[in-house]
């Protein structure tokens, strides 16, 4: 699991608060490298944030990049962003949608004021699955030897029960090593969609 965050920012320095209130708290992040692209003055913002004027200051990949203001960069911001990592979109901002496509990047979410972007890796994963319904529970130390040797591998989590913990047991599976090669199938996830919540 992630212990640190590298966020790169890009306008709204009016954000950056919050921003960086909100991810100090998460408990899995235990580090914070935040960085505030802007033209504003650097003693106006908090000091655990770093300032800089463009993207060209910045020479590592990070895993989120939150984009609120244009930019000329846009290879550079493409490049700046870690494969797996995001670039979340203020929807003021209009990039093509063929650049993000020829980058590597999917869309995988879009609300009002906002759409989220993750950079592809290239490599091609073999998908295994595991069906976790078996009552021997061999599939323990199916899952023990897939993640001991998890590289250029995807594990999916399948059971067909609906009260399965499938979630629980997911996602402590992933603060393990090797967890990042886990997914999981909830074909239940359309009940979901039928329950009114009052």
């Amino acid at each position: 699991m992630t212990t640190t965050l590298s966020l790169c920012q890009i306008g709204n320095e009016k954000l950056s608060e919050n921003i960086l209130n909100f991810y100090s708290q998460q408990p899995s992040i235990k580090s914070l490298e935040y960085t505030l692209v802007t033209s504003t003055s650097a003693d106006e913002i908090n000091k655990k944030i770093n300032v800089i004027e463009n993207l060209s200051s910045i020479t590592t990949s990070v895993d989120l990049i939150i984009l609120e203001s244009n930019t000329n960069e846009l290879e550079k911001l493409f490049s700046l962003c870690k494969i797996n990592g995001f670039i979340l979109l203020s929807s003021d901002i209009n990039i093509p949608l063929e650049q993000f496509q020829t980058s590597n990047f999917v869309r995988i979410g879009k609300k009002k004021n906002y759409q989220i972007w993750k950079k592809l890796s290239n490599e091609i994963f073999d998908d295994i699955i595991v069906n976790l319904d078996e009552k021997n529970f061999q599939w323990i130390d199916q899952i023990k030897t897939l993640l001991s040797n998890s590289s250029s591998k995807r594990i999916w989590l399948q059971s067909n029960q609906v009260d399965n913990g499938i979630v629980g047991f997911f996602n402590c599976l992933r603060r393990e090593p090797g967890g990042q090669s886990l997914r999981y199938e909830n074909p239940f996830s359309f009940l979901l969609e039928q329950i009114n919540f009052y």
